[in-house]
């Protein structure tokens, strides 16, 4: 019997394996992915695998970009990532009308992390303390 469980959970276990290092940081194949659905439901609201494939290239493209942002933010001040997780947190949340239930539905209903989710919005605030702190 637990012989077929752990058959069974391998079959069903989601292939993940490394797309990219970028500043030693790897992005796997679950983040590419996680990142298409989430490209594909905010231009065309579907996330079909057709049209997730679509969303491949360009998913992989915004991570890395993503990726070399958080890197620079880091040179910039070590603890940067630390100090915009609540404000990126506060600004994800309101737009979803401040409910952590929306947020957590529309989370589920795509079936991606919330740190994919999340990222976007502290990737803002770094590319912000970036552009406008180093002047």
């Amino acid at each position: 019997m637990f012989l077929v469980f752990l058959i069974c959970n391998k079959v069903n276990a989601k292939e993940n394996y490394i797309v990219a290092l970028v500043n030693n940081i790897p992005i796997t194949k679950i983040d590419v992915e996680d990142k298409a659905k989430l490209l594909a439901y905010s231009i065309e609201k579907d996330i079909s695998q057709k049209n997730l494939n679509k969303f491949f290239n360009q998913s992989l493209k915004s991570l890395i970009t993503e990726n070399l942002i958080r890197g620079e933010g880091l040179k910039f001040n070590k603890n940067i990532l630390n100090l915009v997780k609540n404000k990126a947190y506060s600004n994800l949340l309101s737009d979803y009308n401040g409910s952590e239930i929306l947020l957590n539905k529309f989370i589920q209903k795509l079936n991606v992390s919330k740190s994919m989710v999340l990222n976007k919005y502290e990737n803002e605030i770094v590319n912000f303390h970036l552009i406008f702190k180093r002047r």
